[in-house]
């Protein structure tokens, strides 16, 4: 079951799993347009598909980034905060 939001043990475990999610939502957009009736529709479902897969790499930007502030953090501070 996936967990509702401030059930989180941390910000790292959050985005996460929205990664997880943009990673499912652009399976099924994908899946969706190979399966479309007509054209418009394909184009729509290949437009959301690439939201979603631009969503997925700016939050594992973010979650890169985030890392590598924490370690910025810890070295200036010898590992205590």
């Amino acid at each position: 079951m996936e967990k509702g939001f401030g059930e989180f043990k941390d910000i790292f475990e959050a985005l996460e799993a929205a990664i997880s999610r943009e990673a499912e939502a652009y399976s099924y957009y994908s899946k969706a347009a190979e399966e479309a009736g007509n054209i418009a529709l394909k184009e729509l479902f290949l437009s959301l598909a690439a939201r979603e897969k631009e969503h997925e790499w700016e939050l594992k930007e973010k979650l890169s980034n985030l890392k590598v502030q924490m370690e910025i953090d810890r070295a200036m501070t010898g590992g205590c905060w």
